[in-house]
């Protein structure tokens, strides 16, 4: 089994988004090479890298980053995100990493990823991203209208080296896997498999493994790790819910995503959260004027445990945290679920 932590990086910091919204997002890091240094020294065999400035611009801030992260560690290192041209490709492989999962080049250029794929063999992958049957492109924003059936085959022949698929309605969410879509691929796939999106215990795991995936990427299940740089009180407010404080809400940007209830929740819908100003113009789609709040500051200072004036954005599953523990415990316990389902199926 391979376990790939994912350290998704906006900004400069460790984040984790929400259904790929770019505006949608919470800090947990604001040193991303520290918290590669942690999933190491817990015993990861390899670690996946987001470039999310590169997912949403098309260019990235972050080539010092990535390089200083690849020198730091001893395990390799994967990334996606932002990866249109062949240049952008031997940039970060001169950085130090190992292999690179590829989007939207290899769905809008067929001839060019080939090409990348033949100069650069067993170190290239790609992201299949899929919303309602259908793949993304250009960080979760861009529409195609192929299906991962369209598109497989073409992958493993121009030499795709394997594929990481997400569910984007589950990512983020901890809603568990997309079961259908998750084994047809596992299955129909000449090349290797790592399932991503949703994955929250180690009998996700081993359903997956058993279905024929390679590995599988998991993120929201490590926020309430003595590990994660959010909050203790970010942290507390996961362990304290209740199934009925999940609540579906509305980003400023029209957007739907679970929270758990509380009073800046309630001030938001009596209206007194709303911005007079807008000192950041962050998004392009969010009017402030129209605004119910800002979502930055809400962001910013829930990860720093103002709850006041922030929330916790969660999966439907959050209410079953328990308490806060280290990524090592967390690891044992999916090590332990992962055994006992394997046997099971057996």
């Amino acid at each position: 089994m391979i376990l790939f932590p994912a350290v998704d990086i906006k900004g400069g910091q460790a984040v984790r988004l929400r259904r790929g919204r770019a505006d949608d997002s919470t800090v947990f890091s604001d040193d991303p090479v520290a918290a590669a240094l942690q999933w190491q020294g817990q015993g990861a065999k390899f670690l996946h890298l987001v470039d999310l400035d590169g997912a949403f611009e098309g260019v990235s801030p972050n080539t010092d980053l990535v390089r200083r992260i690849c020198e730091a560690l001893s395990i390799p290192v994967q990334l996606g995100g932002g990866i249109r041209d062949e240049e952008t490709a031997h940039r970060w492989l001169d950085a130090g990493v190992a292999r690179l999962i590829i989007g939207t080049l290899a769905l809008e250029d067929p001839a060019r990823f080939a090409a990348l794929c033949h100069a650069c063999p067993g170190r290239i992958g790609v992201s299949l991203d899929a919303e309602n049957g259908r793949l993304k492109t250009r960080g979760w924003v861009g529409d195609t209208p192929y299906t991962v059936d369209d598109v497989v085959p073409r992958l493993a022949e121009d030499g795709a080296a394997f594929l990481v698929y997400t569910d984007i309605e589950r990512d983020g969410m901890q809603t568990g896997v997309n079961v259908p879509a998750l084994t047809h691929l596992a299955q129909t796939s000449k090349v290797p498999v790592i399932a991503a999106g949703g994955i929250s215990t180690g009998e996700d795991i081993a359903h997956f493994m058993e279905l024929g995936a390679a590995g599988v990427q998991m993120g929201s299940i490590f926020v309430t790790t003595q590990e994660c740089d959010a909050s203790e009180t970010f942290k507390e407010v996961y362990i304290h819910s209740k199934s009925e404080d999940v609540l579906i809400i509305e980003s400023p940007v029209g957007m739907p995503g679970r929270a758990i209830d509380g009073e800046f929740i309630h001030n938001v819908n009596s209206g007194l959260e709303r911005p007079k100003s807008c000192s950041f113009h962050c998004i392009k789609t969010c009017d402030y004027t129209k605004s119910p709040y800002c979502i930055i500051k809400a962001l910013y200072n829930a990860a720093k445990g103002n709850m006041k004036k922030g929330y916790a954005f969660a999966g439907s599953n959050a209410f079953l945290a328990e308490k806060i523990s280290s990524v090592k415990e967390v690891m044992s316990t999916l090590e332990r679920e992962f055994f006992l389902a394997t046997h099971k199926l057996a």
